[in-house]
């Protein structure tokens, strides 16, 4: 078994295009996998494959359902 390929802020910030400070706050929000090693943030890169996976949206086609729609109230109405 090989060991976790483990990633720093900088380097998956990079790998994600989002600032590094983004990601400190996904991290202290506990939205993405990560962990704390001696008061430092690292990405095992096969959790965040998977986290990003889960991420993911669908199309649904372009057909939107009158139950999937939301109408939103405009100012001054």
């Amino acid at each position: 078994m090989q060991p976790a390929k483990l990633l720093t802020v900088p380097e998956l910030a990079f790998r994600l295009n989002v600032h590094p400070k983004t990601l400190y706050s996904w991290t202290e929000l506990g939205k993405i996998p990560h962990y704390k090693i001696n008061g430092s943030v690292r990405f095992d890169f096969h959790d965040i494959q998977r986290w990003l996976d889960a991420c993911k949206r669908h199309p649904t086609c372009g057909r939107i359902d009158a139950a999937q729609a939301v109408a939103v109230p405009r100012k001054g109405r």
